[in-house]
């Protein structure tokens, strides 16, 4: 399972997702920052021409997807947490 989470302080290399490219399903590259709008690099084709392209977007709308334990998910904590996840942190980031 994975969760959303929001990026308000990007940094430069870092794999994010926007919620305005493709509905927040293609994973994208920071290469600038700016005080609010990051620069991202990546695919806008969708998959299609399979080239590198790069656009200013707002941070607003920037997140990454972190894994969850089942048990976190469901209960809101973990009932073993050495085992399933290392809570609150879960699992790493997904990408």
């Amino acid at each position: 399972m994975t969760k959303r989470e929001p990026v308000t302080k990007p940094e430069l290399g870092m794999r994010v997702f926007h919620e305005k490219i493709y509905k927040g399903e293609e994973a994208m590259k920071v290469v600038g920052i700016r005080e609010h709008q990051v620069e991202l690099e990546g695919d806008y084709s969708g998959g299609t021409h399979n080239v590198l392209q790069k656009d200013w977007l707002p941070i607003e709308g920037l997140f990454r997807l972190r894994k969850v334990c089942e048990q976190h998910q469901k209960f809101g904590t973990c009932m073993l947490p050495n085992v399933h996840c290392s809570y609150p942190d879960c699992e790493k980031y997904v990408l």
